[in-house]
């Protein structure tokens, strides 16, 4: 596959069938895409290759979401990052927002939606 994109993206899911569900999508865009299950991989892929954009679920097996977001902003505090949330705890996305998340998408994700985000980064 030729990719149009320089663009790279960081999908955090550890829901295998909604990550390669994301994964697909946003490759078909002709967008370059890392992929992980696990926060603190998550943090290693961000630190290595410095994605234009992260999506990150809040509910990871390893660590917290918030706690990878906060790792992130603080590897680069201009990391532009989606929620992506099953249970759409507003509390829990406020606090997101502070910590600087952009904005979140819920499950079961929408393909319009994704795309929009994509578009974003």
């Amino acid at each position: 596959m030729k990719v149009h994109s320089n663009k790279l993206l960081l999908v955090i899911e550890d829901e295998e069938e909604a990550r390669d569900l994301m994964v697909g999508i946003i490759k078909r865009k002709g967008v370059s895409v890392l992929e992980t299950g696990k926060g603190k991989e998550a943090i290693e892929l961000y630190r290595n290759f410095k994605p234009d954009g992260v999506i990150l679920d809040l509910h990871l097996p390893d660590i917290k979401g918030e706690e990878v977001l906060k790792e992130i902003k603080n590897i680069n505090p201009e990391a532009k990052i989606y929620l992506i949330t099953g249970t759409a705890d507003r509390i829990e996305i406020e606090e997101a927002t502070k910590l600087g998340a952009i904005g979140y998408i819920s499950k079961p994700i929408m393909v319009e939606e994704l795309l929009k985000i994509v578009d974003f980064f």
